[in-house]
């Protein structure tokens, strides 16, 4: 699970708050200017997931992917689970890692 953000959700003064798959933004400084928002499920492959490892703190990082709209459950019963879904801007992708540049 991944939260990104651009504009004053990446401000220092933005506190950033982990349960599970939960996050949560609290402080003036992300509301005191404009930013979006993703709330982003990754979903990594093997060969990507030892080199995700070395990125250190403050490094900024360029994730590339297809979203993922459905996933199905292939045991007895059958069924599937779609995420919150995405407005263009803002809101809840799954995504499948397809590369990870570091700049």
């Amino acid at each position: 699970m991944a939260a990104l953000g651009t504009g004053a959700f990446l401000d220092p003064g933005c506190l950033t708050e982990q349960s599970g798959t939960s996050f949560r933004w609290s402080g003036v400084a992300c509301t005191a200017g404009s930013g979006t928002l993703f709330n982003t499920f990754l979903v990594v492959p093997e060969a990507l997931s030892a080199f995700t490892a070395m990125i250190a703190s403050g490094q900024t990082v360029r994730i590339s992917g297809y979203e993922i709209e459905r996933y199905l459950d292939f045991s007895p019963g059958g069924g599937f689970w779609s995420d919150g879904g995405d407005n263009g801007m803002t809101g809840q992708v799954s995504l499948w890692v397809t590369e990870v540049c570091v700049e």
